[in-house]
């Protein structure tokens, strides 16, 4: 059985410069915050780690933050 999951608000990207990175798809899908949120916001820089912030309720939240991967491996 397929369920499509359609969002409840459109998809918003802002873009403050170009960034290129890698990340190892293993640790992309261990995430079980994605079951308990419908909103997720990524914030990506070429200094700073990822943040993955998935919005649960009205007034709490949960954070992960991931570093790119190395290029050279």
């Amino acid at each position: 059985m397929f369920v499509s999951m359609q969002p409840k608000v459109p998809t918003l990207i802002e873009m403050k410069e170009k960034v290129s990175l890698m990340f190892d798809p293993r640790y992309m899908n261990s995430s079980k915050a994605s079951t308990l949120s419908d909103q997720v916001t990524i914030s990506l820089s070429s200094k700073l780690p990822a943040v993955f912030e998935y919005k649960i309720a009205e007034m709490s939240c949960i954070r992960y933050y991931m570093l790119p991967r190395n290029e050279g491996r």
